[in-house]
């Protein structure tokens, strides 16, 4: 696979953190140039979709600033959360351009969560207030008109996309080391013979995240921003954009499973 291929970008000697860095830099400065300014989608895109590829790529850059942020100040392994649901929107809001109905998936998923949700509180006690019923509505109506549509679990986003198996391995990995459970205890256990146990608490063990944590970040940032840009009317932007993707080793272009373009 060569780097162009590749969503996330590839280790190489030649991309420092640093340089990481700069790129992630640049696409949060590049995305609050046009923060309160209309956005007009091109036609043909469902509109529900529009919405949710502008809000995943907005909460994308939000994430990836906050990421800068932390980043030299905690340990590389305590980015992963970040950089994980950052992941998620940009593997979302490609999935979002490229898949037809998507966006009434996502909202049809949404409504039903909610609806769990506001039930959940009511049987504890609590008010429903109007969302129980918006969410009732949403979903019927959706769950009728989207009949043998599957939910949008996460692996089924990425498997919508060009290589799709090596970014679902890559999501299950944050995974394991941002949930509560045995990959967080992995990270601070050692084994000690001289312990009675057979290990020992290590609070500042060797970590090699940071790097392949940022060059993930910055390569899902640039997937969100790139299908926002790309469902856009006018893609201004594709030329900055293009030269992030040579920055990075990442294609310009978004590909579905099939090999076909959105």
């Amino acid at each position: 696979m060569t780097d162009g291929d590749r969503t996330v970008p590839p280790s190489s000697s030649t991309r420092g953190p640093e340089e990481i860095r700069g790129h992630i830099e640049y696409l949060c400065d590049l995305w609050a140039t046009n923060l309160y300014n209309d956005v007009e989608f091109r036609e043909g895109l469902d509109e529900h979709a529009a919405v949710a590829i502008h809000t995943h790529a907005h909460h994308a850059a939000r994430l990836a600033s906050a990421l800068l942020e932390l980043d030299g100040r905690v340990a590389g392994i305590a980015l992963m959360p970040t950089v994980r649901l950052i992941f998620e929107c940009g593997i979302t809001c490609a999935w979002l351009l490229t898949t037809p109905d998507a966006g009434r998936t996502l909202l049809r998923d949404g409504a039903k969560m909610r609806k769990i949700a506001i039930e959940d509180l009511v049987r504890q006690g609590g008010e429903a207030g109007p969302g129980k019923a918006q969410a009732e509505r949403a979903f019927d109506v959706l769950q009728h008109e989207l009949e043998g549509t599957p939910v949008a679990t996460m692996q089924g986003r990425c498997l919508s996309l060009k290589d799709g198996d090596h970014l679902h391995t890559l999501y299950r990995a944050l995974s394991n080391e941002s949930h509560a459970g045995l990959g967080i205890t992995d990270l601070y256990v050692i084994e000690d013979e001289r312990s009675a146990i057979g290990m020992s608490f290590e609070p500042d063990p060797v970590d090699s995240s940071r790097d392949s944590g940022l060059a993930i970040a910055a390569g899902l940032l640039f997937l969100a921003i790139n299908a926002d840009t790309q469902a856009r009317k006018e893609p201004s932007w594709l030329p900055k954009l293009e030269q992030v993707a040579r920055g990075l080793g990442v294609p310009l272009e978004i590909v579905r499973a099939d090999g076909s373009t959105a």
